[in-house]
């Protein structure tokens, strides 16, 4: 049984509301912990070499900053841990734990962990496929997809499989019913079986088309279809063992009305048709303290940027400026109470009345060069 383990909310550029939780496969009761997420807390992407690939895969990354081993998140089991992440209340990706590697900070209280995920249709690649009850016996496409999504998926997390319109068979757009395959096709000539993933490459390439998760449905897609403005579906119900045809808005946007939230964001599109890479937003708050000397937030302290003091020391001469925090930090005087009097200026002679905060000073040591002349 799955259970909850951990759990994250939290609100995205747009203010949508995120919510990830993971489930660990256990038989013991226990209790949900919260997860404290850091930087680019959540990344998802879709990869595929080829558009008219049969499978495409996408994997999710989860930054993860804790004080504590995650130890029960480390396991060699298949499909023991999952993830689901919520966009407003909906299914917006699932997937499974992959084996990570745990490293730690010496210098630091926290840690900061990546967890990579992958999705159902990238899992299917680890379970082998097997007779759905004896050899010999021929299976509809339907038959066949849905025990291998049942292998893998078992709690039906996402239930519905959508087929676009785009083939009949006698009159019919029912196809997964309608087309059959004999089993023993999955199999060598010793009954070495077939992983999942290859099983499922066959059939969609035999349909012409691919199959990719996404949000909470498996879509098979016919992008000729696409291309011809047709967004008829037939919507397979593992659960319910149903279905029903439905037509899918068009969900075309321009890049203009995608949006771009950072001056130089950057378009890049690749040499395979109909992809893009879309980078909206570049500028991702890594710290939530600046650096104490972020040489960019520095600035003379002195009203004549150049000027600086001299002390000089046996042979030694001192050249001193002080700098002091554009915006991030501020310096106050010692006056008896805590708290004091901003100081508009640090000088050589006031520095030292210095009672909390920050100042900053760069010296410079230059050694005087003397001559000893006999005469």
């Amino acid at each position: 049984m799955y259970r909850l383990r951990y759990y994250s909310t939290f609100k995205d550029i747009n203010n949508n509301t995120i919510r990830l939780e993971i489930y660990k496969d256990s038989e013991e009761t226990v209790t949900a912990e919260e997860l404290i997420l850091s930087a680019d807390a959540v990344s998802i992407e879709y990869s595929s070499d080829d558009l008219f690939k049969p499978l495409k895969q996408s994997g999710c990354s989860i930054n993860v900053l804790t004080g504590k081993v995650l130890t029960d998140l480390y396991t060699g089991k298949l499909n023991d841990v999952t993830i689901k992440i919520y966009k407003n209340d909906s299914l917006f990706w699932f997937g499974y734990l992959t084996p990570n590697l745990y490293s730690s900070e010496f210098s630091t209280d926290y840690d900061l962990l990546t967890l990579e995920f992958i999705d159902s249709v990238a899992q299917l690649e680890n379970t082998k496929y097997s007779y759905i009850a004896s050899k010999g016996i021929i299976r509809s496409f339907y038959e066949i997809i849905t025990y291998i999504m049942d292998k893998i998926d078992t709690g039906k997390a996402i239930s519905k499989i959508y087929l676009q319109s785009a083939l009949q068979i006698n009159s019919s757009d029912d196809l997964l019913n309608s087309l059959m395959i004999q089993e023993r096709n999955f199999f060598d000539e010793e009954d070495e079986a077939q992983t999942c993933k290859e099983v499922l490459e066959d059939i969609l390439s035999y349909l012409g088309m691919s199959l990719i998760q996404f949000e909470d449905k498996f879509l098979i897609l016919d992008y000729e279809a696409i291309k011809a403005g047709n967004y008829s579906f037939v919507v397979y119900d593992r659960t319910a063992g149903t279905n029903a045809t439905v037509t899918l808005p068009s969900d075309v946007r321009s890049l203009l009305s995608i949006g771009i939230y950072e001056a130089n964001a950057s378009i890049s599109l690749g040499n395979v048709y109909n992809k893009i890479n879309l980078i909206s937003n570049n500028n991702s708050i890594d710290n939530l303290i600046p650096d104490l000397f972020d040489e960019d937030d520095l600035v003379n302290q002195n009203t004549d940027t150049n000027k600086y003091y001299e002390k000089t020391e046996s042979d030694y001469t001192y050249l001193t400026a002080y700098f002091k925090s554009k915006a991030n930090w501020f310096t106050f005087q010692m006056d008896g109470i805590l708290g004091g009097n901003t100081i508009p200026e640090i000088t050589i002679d006031n520095v030292n009345t210095v009672n909390y905060g920050a100042f900053f000073q760069k010296t410079i040591v230059i050694k005087q060069q003397t001559e000893n002349l006999l005469v």
